[in-house]
């Protein structure tokens, strides 16, 4: 494809673009994941921090079965949750 068949296509989609409305509704902000071919939706505003995975994650006696334990993430100790 040259420029101005590319020129064309940017051109063309342009004009088919609809106007964008403003519209007030509510937002929510959700962090959807998957684990083993399920997709899951969490709501972000319950979300701190998405962690790489790599972090020592120590046991703490006692805890439900869904509490993995706690992390040190920057001095502050976070639990972590098994899902």
């Amino acid at each position: 494809m040259d420029k101005a068949q590319l020129d064309q296509l940017l051109a063309q989609q342009h004009n088919n673009q609809q106007e964008i409305v403003d519209v007030d509704e509510p937002v929510i902000k959700l962090v959807i994941f998957s684990l083993v071919e399920h997709h899951f939706a969490v709501l972000g505003s319950s979300i701190k921090e998405v962690l790489q995975g790599n972090e020592t994650v120590f046991f703490v006696p006692g805890m439900p079965t869904s509490v993995e334990g706690v992390i040190n993430i920057r001095g502050d100790i976070e639990s972590v949750i098994t899902l």
